[in-house]
């Protein structure tokens, strides 16, 4: 990892003395880059909950610190006791969105908030990392597309769900 970052080991040991130090700086870099990410994405109510979740499909794809945070959250081992996981964070991030942006009502009533975020962000990583195991370079947009065509009309309010955009945002 040294070598691939181009940093040598007295200078990671000048700011960070364990590797957990170095996992924690990544975690917190990680969820100023998601909350900038969720006040930034255009849309409301569930589109934007959408449109963010095509956001980190680009991240998971091109953003090397966003592909450390996948990782983190699958190695969880990795944490000790008391220790953040991204995986938590986009948790309550997604649960967060889906609370506040349901203030019109887009969500379907019997929805389970907590669990539909966690559901979600399972959904999303799930995708990226079968879809990275399997070595296809292309695609993921298309599996993230067809995610939101199959579970947004049950998560989704009827009078809502004609009106959003499930494709990919140009």
């Amino acid at each position: 990892m040294l070598k691939r970052s181009g940093v040598t080991k007295g200078t990671r040991y000048f700011h960070f003395e364990t590797k957990e130090e170095v996992a924690d700086a990544v975690l917190a870099a990680h969820g100023d880059w998601m909350v900038k990410a969720a006040e930034s994405v255009p849309g409301r109510g569930a589109q934007k909950l959408i449109n963010l979740g095509y956001v980190v499909c680009n991240a998971l794809a091109t953003d090397v610190l966003f592909q450390a945070t996948a990782r983190l959250a699958v190695e969880r081992e990795t944490y000790g006791e008391g220790r953040p996981a991204s995986f938590h964070m986009w948790e309550s991030m997604a649960r967060h969105l889906i609370e506040s942006l349901d203030c019109d009502g887009a969500f379907a009533k019997r929805i389970d908030a907590e669990r539909v975020a966690r559901m979600l962000t399972v959904a999303l990583l799930g995708l990226h990392l079968t879809w990275q195991a399997a070595g296809h370079e292309q695609g993921l947009h298309e599996e993230v597309e067809y995610f939101w065509r199959t579970i947004a009309p049950v998560l989704i309010a009827p009078s809502e769900y004609e009106a959003l955009e499930l494709s990919r945002p140009a």
